[in-house]
């Protein structure tokens, strides 16, 4: 059982951590909490959405957790992953919103809990590991882009204002 505390710093970069199973450990592995802070310092975006996802190197590895849909909360508890992935075998999950009052926004850790996620409940299975080997747990916010958006739209709005030619 394991209560995981992390803050991202450096915008585009995802957080990895290694797991190596040792002779003795059991074959799940639960993580109870996990409290992640949105300290972007670079563009001091919100997040948008939060992904997880197992790599589990040339060995499947799988979530195994009862009730994903209740995993992401808010300060207050309310619920912001919509949808349960395929709990049997998913590798990658991820909490998304389309509605900005939901978005997680940039802070320090004085703005702390306003500024975090908290995952509960996470059950992984690495009963097709053998000892010494190691999987790895990724995560990664998105944030919007406004750079690549601008460029778009002004594209779209150029090829409208194009007049065919006779």
């Amino acid at each position: 059982m394991f209560e995981i505390h992390k803050y991202f710093l450096l915008d585009k970069y995802p957080l990895v951590l290694k797991f190596t199973r040792q002779p003795g450990d059991k074959d799940v592995i639960e993580i109870v909490d996990e409290i992640i802070l949105n300290l972007f310092e670079a563009e001091k975006l919100s997040w948008q959405d939060f992904h997880v996802a197992l790599d589990g190197g040339l060995n499947p590895v799988s979530f195994v957790a009862p009730d994903l849909a209740t995993a992401w909360q808010c300060t207050g508890g309310q619920t912001r992953l919509d949808g349960v992935p395929d709990i049997a075998t998913a590798t990658h999950i991820s909490w998304a919103t389309d509605d900005p009052s939901q978005y997680v926004p940039y802070g320090s850790f004085a703005d702390a809990p306003l500024n975090q996620l908290v995952l509960r409940g996470l059950v992984i299975d690495v009963s097709v590991l053998e000892a010494g080997e190691s999987f790895f747990l990724k995560q990664w916010p998105t944030t919007p882009e406004p750079g690549a958006l601008a460029l778009l739209c002004l594209g779209a709005l150029a090829w409208a204002r194009k007049r065919p030619r006779s």
